[in-house]
């Protein structure tokens, strides 16, 4: 081949041979570089990041701008386990933009990237690696240099991330790890970064965030499908003692914010829970819920409002167990071993300087919360209860738990509806209206209906020391709660209620008569009724409902037993003087029609009260007998005179313990009381009556409940 005569001229020959040689030089520095780059990294790995590193390959190209390794792991601080591996790194730079002072990657690709990240306390696999380059930090130049960072095409693909957490026991296996971001602006313009992955025991995580490095605002798009919270288990454990937790979270939420600004997040988007179970320490169960949907229209952290859509809870059940101590709420806070000790020290450790500054800002800026609630709905849910504070062990549900509540906020009025099944099948009603906000006013109307009485015998049996064995309980309640003031109008219904004998061997809380008392107050028909009134202050910090209802119940049924005869004549008369007094004329040897008339409604109660016991006490004026007497016999003999009035009063007493003989009243029932005295008697005897039913202690005994 003949060389062109042009080439050989001096001018051109020189600079060719230049470029010549340069091109071969770089071909030769493309050649040798990455070999020696790859023999360097593995031998002073160690020196460069604290770390043993190996790679497979190591590919250059200058010409085109590219690297490529391949086949990278580092190695743990014991030079044995794997730390970070990848199968490719592949980078593309664009070397022309250099000469402008631009570093322009055109494509940052990272294929099966595996990383292990362990952590005992605070201190990480890779704290040491941190506190390796730390000492440079203080040499960092931080004039601007002027260079411009523009990044394109970066990915990572087939990742997987496992951390665990060596003091909580706590592993989380990220798979499918992939990083999408087209291109990662440093100014003008938001960056898109996407993120997905997903976790080994269950769920599929995304996130797609728009991020604006000028200003650092964001918008993050959550995307979480099926998450299995159990993986968060033994965090919880840290916090409260529970037991096994399973269930499963999605998510899709939007959030926009700045981190130049933590606490100004807006988010909205919706949140599901399914299947979720909650067993306490012991593995009894506490929260099980089917699912719970949340719609939320907007939540903005600095402004403290939460806006929500609605609130829907279905098939959620929780369990209840009272004990001498506290609850199964109460302990699952109490005495937790598993505890971060360190975290609490380190609270605690905080200067008061500190903390009193921090609660100062916090007061001046924070607004109140600003709660608002279009549907609050509860369905097919339960709520049981297990008392172990008893003489009996008690087990108390209620079921079927539907409520249905709108406009709920916190300091506006909203109404609520409630429907329940409570023990074994009382249906319960109840209609709330007032606020959130404190206890000052409200207003509740309540019905329960066909309640099984025995379905709260251990409460009884606990209280009073009596068991009930039956009974169907109507209960209907209208309270009203103003400035804190409570009134609360109760009427109950009781059919066929029936009370075993008072246990000798318990203590009761109340001495209350209730076997007595229910006897007294049950009608013809086997039914009781009663009107009890509550009042109260529900601000008193000595404010019991639990007492208040006692309280008034056990005065109630004490006032029965002591005063029965006024609660007799109303139930089966409907008049409140048939057992007042009547009077016979002192020569009267018969009963006279009006005094029948009160003689038939007691025996008419007798009948249907066949333990009771009807006493009779007659009174006189002596003075006017011996008088009457001394002008009918026409004597003054006192000894005939005495005999004669004596006379007269058993004749009366026998008059009305034969009309009750006649009327089929047992004579055991009937008992004459001795004779009376009386002043102004006005030419009458005085008969006054009382009736006493069994009891279990003396009436001396009993007490009204304080």
């Amino acid at each position: 081949m003949k060389i062109p005569a042009w080439l050989l001229k001096k001018g051109v020959k020189i600079p060719l041979i230049i470029i010549l040689s340069i091109l071969l030089l770089l071909i030769l520095i493309n050649i040798i570089a990455p070999p020696v780059a790859h023999s360097y990294i593995e031998k002073h790995s160690k020196e460069l990041c604290h770390r043993t590193v190996t790679l497979d390959k190591l590919r250059m190209n200058i010409f085109i701008g590219k690297l490529k390794i391949e086949g990278l792991k580092a190695l743990e601080e014991n030079d044995k386990d794997v730390m970070l591996s990848f199968d490719a790194l592949d980078v593309r730079i664009n070397l022309f933009k250099l000469l402008a002072k631009e570093v322009r990657l055109n494509k940052i690709a990272l294929d099966n990237p595996r990383v292990s990240v362990w952590q005992m306390d605070s201190v990480f696999n890779f704290t040491d690696i941190i506190e390796f380059y730390s000492d440079d930090e203080d040499d960092e130049d931080t004039t601007s240099s002027g260079w411009v960072v523009d990044l394109r095409k970066i990915s990572i693909s087939k990742g997987s991330v496992v951390y665990q957490d060596l003091v909580r026991k706590s592993i989380f296996d990220l798979r499918d790890f992939s990083v999408n971001i087209p291109r990662l602006y440093f100014g003008g313009k938001s960056s898109d970064i996407g993120v997905a992955f997903k976790l080994a025991n269950g769920g599929d995580i995304a996130f797609q965030m728009l991020y604006g490095m000028d200003d650092n605002s964001y918008k993050l798009n959550i995307d979480i499908n099926r998450l299995a919270i159990s993986a968060f288990q033994p965090y919880l454990k840290s916090m409260m003692n529970v037991g096994d937790v399973t269930g499963e979270l999605s998510t899709q939420m939007t959030i926009n914010g700045n981190l130049n600004h933590i606490l100004e997040i807006v988010a909205n988007g919706n949140l599901s829970l399914a299947d979720l179970n909650i067993n306490t320490s012991e593995n009894e169960k506490l929260l099980k819920l089917g699912n719970l949907s949340v719609n939320v229209d907007k939540i903005d952290i600095k402004e403290n409002q939460l806006y929500f859509d609605e609130i829907a809870f279905d098939r959620a059940e929780i369990n209840c167990s009272l004990y001498e101590d506290g609850n199964t709420f109460s302990r699952l806070f109490s005495n937790n071993s598993e505890g971060n000790s360190e975290e609490k020290a380190e609270t605690e450790n905080i200067s008061a300087d500190e903390s009193v500054e921090a609660t100062s800002e916090n007061e001046s800026q924070s607004n109140p919360m600003d709660l608002k609630i279009n549907t609050l709905r509860i369905d097919n849910s339960s709520f049981i209860v297990y008392d172990n504070t008893l003489e009996q062990k008690f087990e108390f549900p209620v079921t079927s738990i539907s409520m249905n509540a709108t406009g709920v906020t916190l300091n506006d009025v909203f109404k609520a509806k409630l429907k329940a099944v409570v023990g074994s099948g009382g249906e319960l009603l109840a209609n709330w209206e007032g606020t959130l906000n404190g206890y000052e006013n409200h207003k509740i109307f309540l019905k329960l209906q066909n309640f099984k009485m025995a379905d709260i015998s251990p409460y009884c049996l606990h209280y009073t020391a009596y068991p009930v064995a039956s009974g169907i309980l109507t209960f209907a309640s209208r309270t009203l709660i103003k400035n804190s003031n409570l009134d609360s109008k109760n009427t109950i219904d009781i059919f066929n209620c029936k009370v075993e004998n008072k246990n000798k061997e318990i203590k009761p809380e109340y001495k209350i008569p209730l076997k007595a008392a229910l006897y007294i107050l049950t009608d013809r028909k086997g039914k009781i009724a009663m009107s009890l009134p509550v009042k109260g202050n529900v601000s008193d910090p000595d404010f019991s409902l639990r007492k208040i209802i006692w309280k008034t119940i056990g005065n109630f049924l004490l006032k029965v037993v002591t005063a029965p005869t006024d609660f007799l004549a109303s139930m089966f008369n409907g008049k409140d003087d048939v057992f007042n007094d009547i009077q016979m004329n002192l020569t009267d040897r018969s009963i006279s029609s009006e005094n029948y008339d009160k003689l038939n409604a007691m025996s008419e109660i007798l009948k249907e009260k066949s333990e009771m016991k009807l006493s009779i006490k007659q009174s006189i004026d002596l003075n006017e007998n011996e008088k009457l007497f001394a002008t009918i016999l026409a004597t003054s003999d006192t000894a005939a005179i005495n005999e004669a009035i004596l006379k007269s009063v058993e004749r009366r007493n026998q008059m009305l313990l034969q009309y009750f003989e006649v009327q089929g009243i047992p004579a055991a029932n009937v008992e004459i009381l001795p004779t009376g005295e009386m002043s102004s008697g006005k030419g009458k005897a005085n008969f006054s009556f009382s009736v006493s039913v069994p009891m279990d202690e003396p009436l001396d005994e009993l007490e009204a409940i304080e």
